[in-house]
């Protein structure tokens, strides 16, 4: 009996693991079309989460496929911001350059590796971000622990400078164009869309 418990047990965990971890997948063709869209943030006052305090840079929407997600619980950001995700759009967001390259994340960074650029190395960099989510209620982080490879997302929000009373900070990158370490997008999430 104990056994016939146990196996179901670890069926119906591996059945949920499944459903809320597998990729979602599209065939080719661009499934986001447009660039993430970014304006001034006059008079939007500083905001507060827990022991943080949050200046917003600019208003910020994006619509974007998820190339990669991973979620943190033990770093300096964690308990601000609980998942990075890779986002592509336009020929990143296409399945058939997909296919050629392989995106890990770790330490807040992404790496990506392939045999050629399916696409001028130069357009991947211009059509992909690393972002850091901040959700703005429960209800925001929820949605996000929810995100899969694959989704199509729209965000809404600020990109945001982030700091501690004891001096430490974190600034979202305001460019398209950059690459490496400062070139992450920390995002305060007002709105959250998922589609598969």
């Amino acid at each position: 009996m104990f056994k016939h418990i146990l196996f179901f047990g670890v069926l119906l965990v591996s059945g949920y693991l499944y459903m809320t971890e597998r990729t979602i997948t599209h065939g080719p063709g661009v499934v986001a079309p447009s660039e993430p869209t970014q304006t001034p943030a006059f008079g939007i006052k500083d905001l507060q989460k827990g022991a943080y305090s949050i200046t917003p840079l600019a208003k910020f929407t994006a619509e974007a496929r998820v190339l990669s997600k991973k979620r943190y619980s033990s770093d300096k950001l964690s308990d601000l911001s609980p998942l990075d995700v890779m986002l592509g759009w336009g020929a990143m967001s296409d399945e058939k350059h997909l296919d050629e390259i392989l995106i890990t994340q770790s330490e807040r960074y992404f790496e990506w590796q392939m045999s050629d650029p399916p696409i001028p190395l130069h357009q991947m960099v211009r059509h992909t971000a690393n972002v850091h989510l901040i959700p703005s209620s429960p209800e925001i982080r929820s949605k996000i622990l929810e995100i899969r490879r694959g989704h199509i997302v729209t965000v809404k929000g600020y990109l945001v400078e982030a700091r501690t009373p004891d001096g430490w900070s974190h600034k979202s990158s305001m460019r398209r164009d950059d690459f490496g370490k400062e070139a992450s997008e920390l995002v305060w999430v007002n709105e959250l869309q998922l589609k598969p």
